[in-house]
């Protein structure tokens, strides 16, 4: 009986090789490219030997030459889809010089890995490039193809790369800290020549920013418009030299849930300037490019009213009773709520001296769409404001309270 289901066991793991085996699309075949998600690509331009090596590492793509950089996504994107569907139009026997099909010096050589196996393809396109063929390694036929897939593999190798400093999107950022050499990179205000902590911003409740290195209230539109500077500065060309220990400007950017922050590098190069940011290849920036132009130093980031929101439209105010105070500011026009949260913040202001509170009041703001929660606490008797239970407290002036009196006790 043992050796009955012995042999039935082994007659199925045979039949298993064999399907394998048989029903597998050979390597070099259509099927295969199309069946075999790539996991490393390599494209390599025979008229000037000029190779982009693409590693797959989990999710992300990585351009590996010789450092590794972002890869531009929607390009690859459009590789990786042609790739897929890449089908022959017409294969026949090659008749006439192989240059005539595009083959020889002026062909792209492919090379897809996938699976722990590699496909091997030439593609090349006509004289009048209009027709666009393929042949697999060590095959004689010649395959017409869509000219779309030429279109996706041509160009040059800093094409591919994504030269922005950083992908971080703006709602992962929970810290920035900008350290500046002033030797290197001159500050207003700043007469010494010595490395200095510019701005060291960290996120609380409801999205609002605290400076850790002076008590002052910090605009949390000036520090978005600093993250949008950021997001959106790109390199020019592509610098292959080491990661810099000691950088004129450091931007470091702390991630939620993430230990190690994001160190964006900047130092003088010659007559420009060359970055670093979360590739492990850096850039050279545009000649007349200026890091005054991402740090704005020159640019206040401290807030000029009580209270910064940037849209009115779909937000609620309430308070302890979850009553609703203000609902919008456009339809409460005469609410006294919109004088307090509009009007300049007090000159007189000061951080709060003090660790014993009484009687608080307290209202609670909500903007569902931006995923902001906002609690803003009132303590009359100590003449003390507090934006959230981690913020800073700060002792408003008594004129202040005296003119928002009836509002605060409603």
């Amino acid at each position: 009986m043992k050796n009955k289901i012995f042999l039935i066991l082994l007659t199925l793991v045979t039949l298993g090789v064999l399907a394998k085996t048989f029903l597998s699309p050979e390597i070099n075949s259509f099927k295969w490219v199309n069946d075999t998600p790539p996991n490393e690509l390599i494209i390599e331009k025979r008229s000037n030997d000029e190779e982009v090596h693409f590693v797959n590492f989990g999710e992300k793509w990585v351009l590996n030459f010789p450092n590794g950089y972002n890869v531009e996504k929607t390009r690859l994107n459009t590789l990786l889809k042609a790739l897929k569907n890449l089908k022959p139009l017409d294969s026949f026997d090659a008749i006439e010089n192989q240059e005539e099909y595009g083959f020889g010096k002026n062909e792209f050589k492919i090379t897809s890995r996938g699976d722990f196996k590699e496909s091997i393809f030439f593609v090349g396109i006509s004289k009048d490039s209009k027709r666009s063929y393929l042949k697999f390694d060590g095959e004689n036929a010649v395959h017409l193809i869509p000219l779309n897939f030429y279109e996706s593999i041509k160009g040059e190798k800093e094409e591919w790369v994504d030269k922005r400093l950083t992908k971080i999107k703006p709602q992962e950022i929970k810290s920035i800290s900008i350290h500046v050499n002033t030797k290197d990179f001159k500050i207003s205000d700043v007469d010494t020549l010595e490395k200095i902590v510019l701005w060291d911003l960290r996120r609380t409740q409801g999205r609002e920013w605290r400076e850790l290195g002076k008590d002052l209230p910090v605009s949390s539109t000036a520090v978005k418009n600093l993250i949008q500077r950021i997001l959106t500065t790109e390199g020019k060309k592509l610098n292959h030299k080491d990661f810099l220990n000691d950088p004129s400007v450091k931007i470091s950017i702390e991630k939620y849930e993430e230990k190690i922050p994001l160190e964006i590098m900047i130092n003088p190069y010659e007559n420009y300037w060359a970055a670093w940011g979360d590739s492990f290849g850096g850039f050279y920036m545009e000649e007349n490019w200026n890091p005054e132009s991402i740090i704005g130093s020159s640019i206040s980031i401290y807030r000029k009213k009580f209270l910064e929101i940037e849209s009115w439209e779909e937000y609620e105010i309430t308070d302890p009773n979850n009553l609703k105070i203000l609902v919008s500011e456009n339809q409460n026009a005469n609410n006294p709520w919109v004088e307090i949260f509009n009007e300049p913040w007090p000159k007189e202001t000061k951080p709060a001296d003090i660790t014993k509170l009484t009687e608080k009041k307290s209202i609670n703001i909500n903007w569902e769409e931006e995923g902001i929660e906002l609690d803003i606490y009132f303590y009359p008797k100590e003449k003390v404001i507090q934006f959230s239970q981690s913020g800073i407290m700060w002792e408003f002036p008594e004129h202040w309270w005296k003119k928002h009196e009836k509002t605060l006790n409603e």
